[in-house]
């Protein structure tokens, strides 16, 4: 969240939805990746 601070002009609120998105992007991920490693829902 600071490094995106500093190489961008954003503003805090900006800034915390944006790594708000990364994380769900990042759980959305790993959630695909047990379903394909252990076929759940097929």
């Amino acid at each position: 969240r600071n490094i995106l601070r500093e190489y961008t002009s954003l503003g805090r609120r900006a800034t915390h939805w944006i790594m708000a998105a990364v994380c769900v992007l990042i759980l959305v991920m790993g959630f695909r990746a047990v379903v394909g490693l252990y076929g759940l829902g097929a």
